[in-house]
């Protein structure tokens, strides 16, 4: 009995090490459809073209979603199966200084989220003044940031990544240098 028993630990100890060595492979599904500029109605991209001034659309898609407090729910899942007009559209733009931009618009053209990727580029003076009066002083911040604008009023903040050796840290800020928690 106790060497049945012992057998049935090695083995299951061996087992539990090959599951937790296995890649876990999980993604977040996506139902958006690619779509034409010609499917998306002229509310829309006029105030893509309004909004985002340096930069051309180069995808279109269908989005099914809705920003919540702590990310999207999806809203319509019939949109995958094509039965009814999309409430909303997402579009994915490269700008002329080597970022990206994915935008979420309201069938009416009201911007819902836009995430712009920025690449090397200098952060305000009062967000960079912010982060060398706090703890995070002696942190170094990496050469990309986001700049997340939220709802038809702009709200803006950024994101940015700090690094201090091999610690990591994500810093949510407003246009005004106030530190957010994570939104």
């Amino acid at each position: 009995m106790k060497k049945s028993m012992l057998a049935s630990m090695i083995v299951l100890a061996f087992t539990l090490q090959a599951f937790a060595q296995q890649k876990m492979n999980v993604q977040v599904p996506m139902e958006k459809l690619v779509i034409d500029q010609n499917q998306v109605p002229q509310a829309v991209t006029q105030a893509v073209q309004k909004d985002v001034s340096d930069g051309q659309p180069v995808q279109w898609h269908t989005f099914p979603y809705v920003f919540k407090k702590y990310g999207w729910d999806v809203v319509n899942p019939k949109l995958v199966k094509k039965e009814k007009k999309p409430d909303q559209y997402e579009v994915y733009i490269k700008t002329s200084h080597g970022g990206r931009i994915d935008a979420v618009y309201g069938k009416n053209g009201n911007l819902v989220r836009m995430r712009e990727v920025l690449k090397n580029v200098e952060l305000p003076m009062n967000i960079e003044d912010a982060i060398a009066k706090s703890q995070y002083k002696d942190w170094n911040i990496s050469k990309d940031k986001e700049l997340i604008t939220v709802g038809e009023d702009h709200v803006k903040h950024y994101v940015v990544r700090l690094t201090k050796g091999e610690q990591k840290k994500t810093l949510f800020i407003d246009e005004k240098g106030n530190f957010l928690p994570h939104v």
